[in-house]
């Protein structure tokens, strides 16, 4: 169960599952939108990237840790009741609390490492800034500008 919107909903899952914030060709399709001046492709980009930072937050929201320690709380009991009473499943509680936190440490590492990627890409695509001329990459740039600032948010204690 998620209290995400869809949009960002999708967007963890792609993280859990180690994929990119940003594919290839949504990147590529949206900078040509941001090229020719369209705000749209301005708007994908960043807001994938928004969203990034969106959901560490949400992981980290402190009114929900309670809740969220105690649904962790209870899948390591299920662990330990199967390592107790099931043979064939005789190890598994050893295999999660080692498999458990690495997850998780990857899942940011993957978050952080495609949202740094990306921001340096913007910084190496536009290193004058924006223009006058072009209110899309202006817009974009100021928005890196603000997102660069909120990587330390992606992380996550369990």
């Amino acid at each position: 169960m998620s209290y995400l919107d869809g949009n960002m909903n999708l967007l963890k899952k792609q993280i859990f599952l180690g994929h990119q914030i940003i594919g290839d060709k949504l990147w590529r399709d949206n900078i040509k939108l941001v090229n020719a001046g369209d705000i749209k492709g301005a708007k994908v980009i960043m807001g994938k990237l928004q969203q990034t930072v969106g959901i560490f937050n949400y992981l980290n929201y402190g009114e929900l840790r309670p809740y969220m320690d105690a649904a962790w709380a209870q899948v390591a009991k299920g662990m330990e009741y199967a390592d107790k009473h099931m043979p064939e499943l005789k190890g598994i509680l050893a295999i999660w609390k080692e498999f458990e936190p690495a997850f998780y440490s990857n899942m940011v590492k993957v978050a952080q490492d495609n949202f740094l990627s990306r921001i340096s890409q913007i910084a190496a695509k536009y290193p004058l800034g924006g223009s006058v001329s072009n209110d899309a990459v202006t817009k974009m740039i100021y928005e890196y500008e603000q997102l660069k600032k909120a990587v330390d948010q992606i992380a996550f204690k369990l």
